[in-house]
């Protein structure tokens, strides 16, 4: 009978070390499949990945999505929705409060020309990271924006690449507030805060050959944004209508622009920037903002004087309209 026993509990052994054999080769095996992707255990993730085109798909490890849209309309408030490396061919359209994920910034990519939006937002609470987004048109008109952000707050948009050609902009805010953009790569279209886009931070971003429109927004925050080679079009930093006041921009640097910071509306801080290598470093057409310790090409020990010009018609006739500012604490040393 004890030499039974002993039987039975060594095979019983035998068992549990199997057992726990399987499951660490399981957990290699999913460990491997999302390196450097922290498991987050207290929400459900949905997973894609484009090499799934047979099937099945129910959005599992092992049987994921083979679009982006299906993850997403299969979600739920909350879920994340994880996707693998590929090349996405997808308009997308988010309307639930989920954080969409790429395993690689360079390697996940979504594509699609030709409509006036990739990736549209309307709801709260969205997280969009790690993608690389991509759109191109002939007319400009045919394809606005990459990514829409509509009438929605508390969303967060960070560690993407955006690449337009012949586009709008990159990022657009259309009635949204409370938004983060930060820490993203955004060449050739840059970012525009529009109609009532209030107190929203854009930092940390790299812009390429086009920069920041802040349009009838305010108590927005533009810091630590490095924008170059801007053409003569378009400005580094433009701030424009009525409503567009309070806008703190502080810490960015401007080069290689032919107009650094353009601005048509009063009541905005802009200090601590660096404007280098700039045909025209700031021109006006208000004169009630306050400018101090920005970087204008060179050490300055003066203030720096701001002088700006307008024609305003009237069915009469029309005037001349002359506007001037100061930054009366330029800095010596970049910021």
């Amino acid at each position: 009978m004890k030499k039974k026993s002993v039987t039975i509990f060594f095979i019983c052994l035998i068992i549990f070390i199997l057992s726990i054999g399987a499951t660490s080769a399981s957990s290699l095996k999913i460990k491997e499949k999302n390196e450097n992707i922290k498991i987050i255990l207290d929400k459900i993730t949905i997973y894609v990945d484009d090499d799934n085109t047979e099937g099945p798909w129910d959005g599992t490890l092992e049987h994921p999505y083979q679009y982006i849209q299906d993850g997403i309309n299969n979600s739920e408030n909350g879920y994340i929705i994880f996707v693998f490396e590929g090349r996405y061919h997808e308009n997308l359209r988010i309307s639930k409060s989920i954080e969409l994920i790429g395993k690689n910034t360079d390697s996940t990519i979504i594509e699609k020309n030709g409509s006036d939006y990739t990736i549209l937002v309307y709801t709260d609470n969205v997280q969009i990271s790690h993608f690389t987004m991509i759109k191109s048109a002939g007319n400009p008109q045919n394809a606005k924006v990459i990514l829409n952000i509509k009438n929605s707050s508390n969303c967060e948009i960070f560690e993407n690449k955006f690449i337009g050609t012949n586009i709008w902009k990159s990022i657009l805010l259309k009635g949204t507030e409370n938004t983060k953009i930060k820490n993203n790569e955004i060449r050739n279209h840059g970012i525009n805060l529009f109609e009532s886009s209030n107190n929203n931070i854009v930092e940390n971003n790299i812009l390429y050959g086009d920069g920041i429109f802040i349009y009838e927004s305010s108590f927005n925050s533009v810091r630590y944004n490095d924008i170059s080679n801007v053409g003569k079009n378009d400005n580094g930093i433009f701030i424009t209508y009525k409503n567009s006041q309070s806008n703190i921009i502080s810490y960015n640097t401007i080069r290689n622009c032919h107009t650094g910071i353009h601005i048509t509306s009063n009541g905005n801080n802009i200090t601590h920037n660096n404007i280098i290598s700039t045909k025209k470093q700031a021109t006006i057409k208000c004169s009630d903002n306050f400018w101090s310790n920005n970087y204008w090409g060179r050490p300055r020990v003066f203030p720096k004087v701001l002088f700006g010009i307008s024609y305003i018609s009237h069915p009469t006739g029309g005037e001349w309209k002359f506007y001037l500012d100061y930054d009366m604490n330029p800095a010596l040393v970049k910021n």
